[in-house]
């Protein structure tokens, strides 16, 4: 029995030819595949050549620069605005509508005076009939005062007198 299994003829040994070299398995390759292949070792290209790569990226590019200058100018042109000197104290305001009520928060920075402050505010539609109240400034570098007064108006006229008759004129209009 064992002349019988040893007897089959034994089908010859084929080596099978392993290509493990990248340039002759790319021969093989589709052109997609050889083109994508070629991109791998080269440097990317940097983040300007990609932003300035076509004119119209170049324009888009140049525009954004344009309106960030032009936001960071307008942002400090009207925080100057909207801060005063009162007897060299920083004095910015701010003035919310609420119900029948108008509320103004008013900051401070600085401690060049230190006393009392008197605030006359009214509305614009009435400035005959002001409404008056006092702080206290003290030596703290910040503060911030909340005051209410009773009326509604788009636009608030704002008194701030010390006591050595410093005063500051404010024209507020309410958020």
């Amino acid at each position: 029995m064992d002349d019988k299994i040893s007897s089959k003829a034994e089908p010859p040994e084929i080596e099978p030819v392993y290509y493990y070299s990248r340039e002759h398995r790319l021969q093989r390759a589709s052109q997609k595949v050889r083109d994508f292949n070629a991109s791998f070792g080269k440097k990317p290209p940097n983040v300007f050549a990609t932003l300035t790569s076509t004119r119209s990226n170049t324009l888009l590019l140049i525009t954004i620069m344009i309106m960030c200058v032009f936001i960071a100018i307008m942002n400090k042109i009207t925080r100057q605005l909207s801060t005063y000197n009162l007897a060299g104290t920083v004095i910015s305001a701010q003035a919310q509508r609420s119900g029948n009520s108008t509320y103004i928060e008013i900051s401070k920075t600085g401690s060049a005076y230190k006393g009392a402050v008197s605030i006359a505010c009214a509305a614009r539609s009435k400035p005959d009939a002001p409404q008056i109240q006092t702080v206290f400034f003290t030596a703290d570098e910040k503060e911030t005062f909340y005051l209410s007064f009773p009326f509604q108006d788009s636009q608030i006229l704002l008194l701030l007198q010390t006591d050595t008759e410093e005063q500051v004129n404010m024209v507020l209009t309410c958020k």
